[in-house]
């Protein structure tokens, strides 16, 4: 009986300490057109020059994880430097997409001079946890 115990509780150790083998992606669209393609492992930098930004521009973040999640609330939130957030984004579900106007941030530069903006993914699940990841850094050169 002892022996089972032990190789119950062994087997449960294993599969505690088990991680997933599978990372987070995303794309990052420019006007409906992919321009950036990313995980958890790049470098998630992306420039844009200030001459360039028209009123219609938009930037689209498409996110995707290996556990589905249709009735999860996600966000994106766009923080300034110094972490003062300066717009939040919602949508319900994973890989569902998230768009921010960029010549919002143009106007928004404009008044502050700051022109780097880090843009976060959170999502809420039904156990009420967040996740908050840096999916890109966006400047305004």
């Amino acid at each position: 009986m002892k022996i089972f115990v032990i190789f119950f509780l062994a087997i449960v150790a294993l599969f505690e300490s088990a991680r997933s083998d599978t990372i987070d992606y995303w794309h990052v669209f420019y006007n409906k057109k992919v321009i950036k393609e990313y995980n958890e492992y790049n470098l998630k930098e992306i420039s844009i020059k200030i001459d360039s930004i028209k009123i219609t521009d938009t930037i689209t973040i498409r996110y995707y994880r290996d556990t589905p999640c249709p009735d999860c609330k996600t966000y994106i939130s766009i923080e300034n430097e110094s972490g003062a957030k300066i717009r939040t984004k919602e949508s319900i579900g994973i890989s569902n997409p998230l768009s921010f106007n960029v010549f919002e941030l143009l106007q928004f530069y404009r008044k502050t001079n700051n022109s780097i903006f880090k843009i976060y993914y959170y999502v809420n699940d039904d156990y009420n946890t967040s996740r908050k990841g840096l999916v890109m850094v966006l400047k305004l050169v």
